[in-house]
Order: C-alpha cells, then sequence, then structure tokens
C-alpha cells in the first residue's frame, strides 16, 4: 500500500512552500541513504511484490511507535523507507496522537504539502523537500493507527529500477 502510493508520488513534483526549517533526513536514529546492517534486523517480511521489510530497535524511538522498519537498495543495503507505526483502541486516539506528530513534524520541516486527490480522505499529509518525504498516515476506518514513513525517491526508484530489471532477466524474452 504505501509503496504503490510512493511510486505515483515520485511521478509528481512536490507542491511548493515555504523553504524547511529542517532537511529531511531520517528518524529514530536512521539516516535515509546509511547502510543498513541487515544481521542487526529484528525481523524480516517479504511482501507480495518481492520487497523486503527489515525491522529494527531504534537508538531513538517516539513515545508510542512499536513497529519500526526500513526498506534497503538491494544491491548496497542503503536505506530509501524508514517507518514506524502505533495501532490504537479507537479512531479518536488515532486522530489525536496523529495531531500531535503532525504538529511536531510542521516545527520541524515546515509547513505539510496541499494534499492531492484522494489523500484528504484517506488521511495521508506529507512534507516533500528535494527528494525526501516525510509522511503521516492515518487510519481510522480499519486498524485505528497512525504510520509515520520517511522516504528518499532517488533511492527508491533506483531500486524499483534495479528490481524490475533483475525479474527481466530472468524471462525468456526472445519471443518478444
Amino acid at each position: 500500500m504505501i509503496l504503490a502510493a510512493l511510486v505515483a508520488i515520485s511521478l509528481v513534483l512536490p507542491a511548493k512552500g515555504e523553504e524547511p526549517k529542517a532537511k529531511i533526513e531520517g528518524a529514530f536514529g536512521l539516516k535515509l541513504g546509511d547502510k543498513f546492517d541487515v544481521s542487526k534486523a529484528t525481523w524480516t517480511r517479504t511482501l507480495d511484490d518481492g520487497d523486503v521489510l527489515y525491522g529494527f530497535q531504534p537508538t531513538k524511538p517516539f513515545k508510542g511507535m512499536h513497529d519500526y522498519y526500513v526498506s534497503i537498495t538491494p544491491d548496497e543495503s542503503l536505506i530509501y523507507t524508514i517507518s514506524a507505526l502505533q495501532k490504537f483502541d479507537s479512531a479518536t486516539e488515532a486522530q489525536a496522537e496523529c495531531d500531535v506528530i503532525c504538529h511536531i513534524l510542521e516545527n520541524k520541516y515546515g509547513p505539510f504539502d496541499k494534499p492531492r486527490i484522494g489523500e484528504t480522505m484517506s488521511g495521508i499529509k506529507r512534507i516533500m523537500r528535494d527528494h525526501r518525504i516525510v509522511q503521516v498516515d492515518l487510519d481510522k476506518a480499519f486498524a485505528a493507527s497512525v504510520q509515520i514513513v520517511y522516504v528518499d525517491l532517488e533511492l527508491f526508484s533506483d531500486s524499483e529500477k534495479k528490481k524490475i530489471a533483475s525479474k527481466a532477466a530472468q524471462v525468456d524474452a526472445s519471443g518478444l
């Protein structure tokens, strides 16, 4: 779900806004673009599209967040997403925590971008600067949760291209 949305995001230009107060570099003690030591992963999960998520123990956790994970490039293990998830008993609690998180992020990075079509209804708020994003996903309908995702779009795009090239190399293309 998140990665599909990121593909769409990477195809559009960022909304114009004020200059950020800080660069989007990462969170929870990790930086986008740094090498991730997979031997230190607390868990792994392979998604349907072949991407692998690696759980980690944050050195700088955020209150209440309990699932921390990264996505990395297939060849160099460079971090291109850093995510954290918090689940709640009710949508009201999730909304209240989302409001606090958004306030903190806006103070740190500057204003959120203007929502794109469908994002207001889906609970997505995003700050995009240069080739990096910090996104907050509020789910009030199904899981009553808040997810924070930091993304390096250049590394994400490179990773997707390499994944497609790898799959293409495994196919007999002589008939095309």
